[in-house]
């Protein structure tokens, strides 16, 4: 079971104060959400300063809010409001064959 919920990402750049522009390399990061979707009882809005690697709001700002609203909802005492979807079982799998796979099926044709 789980808590359906809605927010918004946010990805900034920041002002490098020596050249006062954009900087290429500093961001915010940042996602403001309410749960549940249907009557919030919370709403959270995490920042992310100058986040390392990725730094895009729903990369790593929306799965810190979703860690807090898992963990502070049932001390709400909200009960959750969705079933938890499983993925369906993968029944085959296709790949593709190599070129030198190909090749070598190739000269088996040939020789028969």
């Amino acid at each position: 079971m789980g808590t359906r919920r809605h927010g918004k990402t946010g990805t900034a750049q920041k002002i490098d104060p020596k050249t006062r522009a954009y900087s290429a390399t500093k961001f915010i990061g940042s996602f403001v959400g309410f749960a549940p979707a249907n009557n919030p009882a919370v709403v959270i809005i995490v920042v992310i300063d100058e986040p390392l690697g990725s730094y895009h709001g729903g990369e790593v700002a929306a799965p810190v809010f979703r860690e807090i609203a898992e963990q502070i909802l049932p001390d709400l005492n909200v009960t959750p409001d969705t079933e938890t979807k499983l993925p369906p079982a993968q029944v085959a799998q296709t790949t593709r064959p190599s070129p030198q796979q190909l090749k070598e099926d190739a000269g088996k044709c040939r020789a028969a």
